[in-house]
């Protein structure tokens, strides 16, 4: 399914009005590339086979080549998780998501070899998190990776009678050494989880009820 530069345009659009993001393009005619570049094919075929493959090229593309002047990370998880909607699937995005998109965005390499791997990691990265819209078992499972990870940190911190462990921990995962204002504590995160756990049940149902 082709996914027009206008709709991740919106999605920018959408962030702008709910983040202090700056607006504008540092270069449109790189956004069209992106897009035209998820659909490429070799002798009639496909060079990304898969929906996860073509989702990491937009989300690497966007990532690393900033179309945005600003605002860019945010408008590519953003555009994955509307990719792979549009293509009957759920992206759970992780709690450690802005963390994976910072480091995406620190590899300056333009090696063919590394951008592969690259991709690779991306896509798998991806895939794991993300089940058909059909399969609420699933997306259960998915949500609970985070409620462990949560819970566990949540307990060495008590074993070592440490709290600020937990929150030195949420802190890294949400980037707040680059982005000073995402300055959230444990407590902030667990209330996060399980409204946003709810709010995911909730829509696929009412998502699966329209199909």
């Amino acid at each position: 399914m082709h996914f027009p530069p206008e709709t991740i345009d919106n999605i920018h659009q959408q962030l702008l009005k709910n983040a202090h993001i700056e607006s504008g393009y540092r270069d449109k005619l790189c956004l069209n590339s992106i897009c035209d570049g998820m659909e490429i094919q070799f002798n009639d075929t496909e060079f990304y086979a898969t929906v996860f493959e073509r989702s990491a090229f937009m989300f690497e593309g966007i990532v690393r080549l900033h179309p945005f002047v600003d605002g860019n990370k945010r408008t590519a998880l953003a555009s994955i998780q509307e990719y792979l909607l549009e293509n009957g699937y759920i992206f759970i995005m992780p709690l450690s998501a802005v963390r994976f998109t910072i480091k995406v965005a620190s590899i300056n390499s333009m090696e063919s070899d590394r951008i592969n791997s690259l991709m690779k990691d991306i896509a798998t990265w991806i895939r794991y998190r993300t089940a058909v819209s059909t399969d609420p078992e699933k997306i259960r499972k998915i949500l609970r990776i985070d409620r462990k990870l949560i819970d566990t940190l949540g307990k060495v911190s008590r074993d070592r009678n440490r709290k600020e462990l937990r929150n030195d921990a949420i802190r890294y995962w949400i980037g707040s050494d680059i982005y000073p204002d995402n300055n959230y504590y444990f407590s902030d995160f667990l209330e996060f989880y399980n409204e946003r756990a709810s709010k995911v049940l909730e829509f696929v149902e009412g998502y699966s009820k329209k199909k």
